[in-house]
């Protein structure tokens, strides 16, 4: 299993009984070499998940896992009781039927995920219990997907987005920690005029961070974007940069200032 060839696993259930389905399960330490590229295909099962790892301390320098799920969920990586620190290159992709999988699951768990450039997840990130760190460094890093906690609500992961990075979301978030670094993109993908909620309890907003959402769906709802963002670490005053889009134009600009521990910014508050 390698980088350059990626290893393409396919399963299909038609036994009803065949309810999960683990393509690769790990119950100690275990090392990945070779930057393995492992995509998986399913139908058939109730829930899909390409990599489990439990009570075990996971070793990798890059990774690349992908799951298509046709029937069910589906889960690129789950963790329980167990450790990572990866510094490198990492792709967490998951992807059924009605949109976003689970790209990580972590249980008890304390897994680390640095960037050097060209790190992508697709799918949520689920932290029952546990840390997880998510460190996209780079203007090729992106994350699409929202952050699930145990109840469905606050989940203990600690994100830094810097140089560029993107994040992502039309659902609501509720993180443990949140860098956001200057140039680095925050984008609110709203398919309705509900808004998204983005809280965190502790959160450190670079001069030049940028919030990117729709601009029609923005008009039709002054309040799309509702970030409560708590203890605030700024030691000066810093501008966060709006930019917002539409297919037509090339889009409007506007500075808003944040400061303040607990300071809440709503979009378009008051405009019409």
């Amino acid at each position: 299993i390698c980088e350059d060839a990626p290893t393409k696993l396919q399963y299909t259930s038609t036994n009803p009984t065949h309810r999960t389905f683990t393509a690769i399960r790990s119950d100690g330490d275990i090392i990945f070499t070779n930057s393995p590229n492992i995509e998986l295909k399913t139908k058939g099962f109730k829930t899909s998940t390409l990599f489990s790892a439990e009570d075990s301390n996971v070793t990798a320098e890059n990774l690349s896992l992908s799951v298509h799920a046709v029937d069910g969920e589906a889960f690129a990586m789950s963790a329980d009781h167990s450790n990572l620190n990866l510094v490198g290159r990492f792709n967490l992709s998951a992807i059924q039927n009605d949109g976003l999988g689970i790209a990580l699951h972590a249980s008890d768990s304390d897994l680390t995920f640095t960037s050097t450039g060209h790190s992508v997840v697709v799918g949520d990130i689920y932290v029952y219990e546990g840390k997880v760190s998510l460190n996209l460094t780079n203007a090729t890093d992106s994350w699409t997907g929202r952050i699930i906690g145990k109840n469905n609500s606050y989940g203990n992961l600690h994100l830094t987005l810097t140089g560029g990075a993107q994040w992502s979301t039309d659902k609501d978030s509720n993180l443990a920690y949140f860098r956001w670094g200057k140039d680095s993109v925050l984008n609110l993908r709203n398919k309705e005029s509900t808004a998204i909620h983005i809280k965190s309890v502790e959160t450190l907003i670079e001069d030049g961070a940028i919030l990117k959402v729709d601009l029609a769906t923005a008009l039709n709802n002054p309040s799309v974007a509702d970030l409560n963002l708590s203890g605030i670490q700024n030691t000066e005053q810093a501008r966060l940069y709006v930019d917002a889009i539409d297919s037509t134009q090339s889009g409007n600009e506007m500075w808003i200032e944040l400061a303040g521990n607990g300071a809440k910014l709503v979009f378009l508050e008051g405009m019409s």
